[in-house]
């Protein structure tokens, strides 16, 4: 391993266990006398942690087999273990194969199309197993009422229901790869169908270079952070912007929501297409997105709905759906830019 695979090793450990608890893992695991014998589980936790990864490392034991233990011992864990996997073993090192879920719906009046070639190149040597094409193109959000985006989210949300339950619940890979060419509403339905419940690798196709293949985590990189505007306040409403692809204008999220309402702005350092170029920055944003939610729980008493307003990459709407709890959460309201103005679209929950 590289000293970046060993650091990233060790950060996780110390996540996951104390010592105590790491040594009873290791114990039940291959070499286990071995590995107890050799560790001094009484000295600074983080020499603990740090001298166990060198020793797994040692004896070849950092493999699929040993992240595999890890979720199975620490499955609300799970994609954080998973992340790491891909990080020290190769990106499809969690699973050697995954179902494809791919989601096509007109952009700007112009239909989408995703071949299989397509998603077979970023999957590069992960197997495709079954996959579930949802096809919107028949329902151009510009051209009908606004009842379309309703029956885009059902469509979306049978589709999901019904393949999770047929396909991955019968699977022995329960691995999902998501692309998507659509308004970012429906990209947002669809992880909101998705949610946390079965590991998921969401891809972005980028512009230049065209392809749907993520670039490797770079050192220097844009980074996501997040501010309040206003006081904390009792209110029924909360807004959230998200600005990744470009920044979101608060005058125009003026024009459909006058007032003062608590705001949270999300943004990349430099807002800008292709901002989103590696998949550490989908982790990352998810972490950050979630304290946003969390801050709005505990800030804005009284809160119904959360209105959001992004300009994101397909992954990054994908993850906002995803992520939303299925119970005892706020309304998540979803708009779409059309022409310069906002369109209030779908909510998600409630």
């Amino acid at each position: 391993m590289s000293s970046k695979d060993l650091k990233d090793l060790h950060e996780l450990l110390t996540e996951l266990f104390k010592p105590s608890e790491f040594e009873r893992f290791l114990h039940f695991g291959p070499e286990g006398d071995t590995l107890v014998r050799a560790l001094n589980f009484q000295q600074e936790p983080a020499h603990v942690f740090y001298e166990g990864a060198k020793l797994l490392e040692r004896h070849g034991l950092v493999s699929r087999a040993l992240f595999g233990r890890l979720a199975d011992e620490r499955p609300g864990k799970r994609e954080r273990i998973e992340a790491v996997e891909r990080s020290i073993l190769g990106k499809f090192a969690a699973s050697v194969g995954t179902h494809v879920i791919t989601l096509e719906a007109p952009i700007g009046g112009n239909p989408s199309l995703i071949s299989s070639s397509e998603f077979r190149d970023a999957l590069g040597g992960c197997a495709d197993l079954e996959r579930l094409r949802l096809d919107l193109n028949d329902l151009d959000v510009h051209a009908g009422p606004q009842e379309i985006w309703t029956i885009g989210q059902q469509r979306i949300q049978a589709g999901v229901r019904t393949f999770l339950r047929d396909t991955i619940a019968s699977s022995e890979e329960r691995h999902i790869s998501v692309f998507g060419l659509a308004p970012i509403p429906w990209l947002m339905a669809l992880g909101y169908a998705l949610s946390e419940t079965v590991p998921s690798r969401l891809f972005t196709r980028l512009r230049a270079p065209a392809s749907w293949s993520w670039e490797a985590e770079r050192t220097e990189r844009d980074r996501w952070s997040w501010h309040r505007s206003g006081a904390r306040c009792a209110a029924r409403d909360a807004v959230i912007l998200i600005s990744a692809s470009a920044v979101v204008r608060p005058a125009l999220v003026a024009e459909v929501l006058p007032g003062k309402v608590p705001t949270y702005a999300l943004a990349l350092t430099h807002p800008r297409l292709d901002a989103v170029r590696c998949e550490v920055q989908i982790e990352e944003f998810g972490q950050v997105y979630r304290e946003v939610l969390e801050a709005i729980e505990q800030e804005v008493e009284g809160v119904e709905r959360i209105h959001v307003f992004a300009a994101a990459p397909v992954a990054v709407a994908v993850d906002c759906g995803r992520r939303i709890l299925h119970s005892a959460a706020p309304t998540l309201v979803a708009y779409h830019l059309h022409k310069g103005a906002y369109v209030r679209a779908l909510e998600l929950g409630g």
